[in-house]
């Protein structure tokens, strides 16, 4: 009697179990089915998102643009407001103008007074032994000279040379290599003589002329 109470008593248990573990494996497959479609959302019912392709963004870009005529830039865009009769616009560069040098010109000579001063200050020195005996011609130019003569003798040729700048207009017998105040004689000639003229000009720099003061022809050789 006590047997076959214990195996019942065995049976029952292992049934309750088999029945415990099976509605535990049962509630642990449906928790985790319902916990797997909580996280993942149903990508088969999403709504499709349309995609965009090269060639219809270059066809929407060429039809916006053909719409538009050009395509709108700052450097294109004009202002609506700006009136352009009204627009003040800055004045035009001048051109740079070249100025040319203005050509140099003589220094004029001193007055003859003041040359007459000097020459008879070198005279003086000259009497007085300070210095060399100043030429007859030297406080003339050779513009204030004329040629009235020409002579020869055993010296070579001379010249009978008038000054004409002052009231008294002396003669003098001159030679080859007499100094003026602006330059000397080069060369007595048959015809006349040639003088060799210093031009100072302003702007520092000195030319020399050659002129030939001819014998007039009355007393021409």
């Amino acid at each position: 009697m006590i047997s076959e109470d214990f195996d019942r008593m065995t049976i029952f248990r292992s049934t309750l179990i088999r029945i415990s573990v099976t509605f535990v494996m049962t509630f642990a497959f449906v928790w985790k089915g319902n916990a797997d479609t909580t996280r993942t959302p149903d990508k088969a019912n999403e709504p499709a998102k349309p995609t965009k392709t090269a060639t219809n963004d270059k066809s929407a870009m060429s039809s916006d643009e053909e719409s538009a005529g050009k395509p709108s830039t700052p450097s294109t865009r004009r202002d609506p407001f700006l009136v352009p009769a009204k627009l003040i616009r800055p004045p035009a560069k001048p051109k740079a103008v070249v100025i040319p040098k203005p050509e140099p010109k003589p220094i004029p000579a001193p007055s003859i007074d003041n040359r007459m001063t000097d020459h008879k200050k070198l005279l003086r020195d000259y009497y007085e032994g300070r210095g060399a005996e100043p030429g007859k011609l030297a406080p003339y130019l050779t513009e204030e000279l004329s040629v009235t003569g020409i002579f020869r003798n055993e010296d070579g040729y001379g010249a009978f040379v008038v000054e004409s700048i002052t009231q008294k207009q002396q003669t003098f017998f001159a030679r080859t290599g007499w100094k003026t105040f602006d330059g000397y004689i080069k060369e007595i000639l048959p015809t006349g003589i040639k003088f060799i003229k210093t031009v100072r000009l302003d702007n520092g720099t000195v030319r020399q002329v050659e002129e030939l003061r001819a014998l007039p022809a009355a007393n021409a050789k």
